[in-house]
């Protein structure tokens, strides 16, 4: 299972590119609405292989020596899930800043 971190254009195509390679994608983003073309947000909907979580972020990655599940966090219920995953892709640039750049964390 592939999951997805984002909102915008690029989470979107990536989820839809992944659509003949992965079994099972999963999408979240942070708010409750994504920021990308509405043609492209309808496809990924109308995908019966993309899960979409709305107001869902990322809050840990677990693993031993590969990626094998991610905690998810909704915030606005406060809930989280831990769900298995194979490989994440990140497509926020929060993500990339706090991995790629640790001096520009807030």
């Amino acid at each position: 299972m592939c999951l997805v971190v984002g909102g915008r254009d690029t989470a979107v195509d990536t989820a839809l590119d992944l659509l003949d390679l992965a079994e099972e994608i999963t999408i979240i983003h942070r708010r409750d609405r994504f920021r990308a073309l509405d043609d492209n947000v309808r496809k990924m909907e109308e995908s019966k292989k993309i899960n979409i979580l709305l107001n869902t972020e990322l809050k840990e990655i677990r693993g031993t020596d590969k990626v094998e599940e991610a905690v998810l966090y909704n915030n606005k219920t406060g809930e989280e899930k831990v769900i298995k995953v194979d490989k994440i892709i990140p497509c926020s640039w929060s993500q990339a800043k706090h991995r790629a750049f640790p001096e520009n964390r807030r």
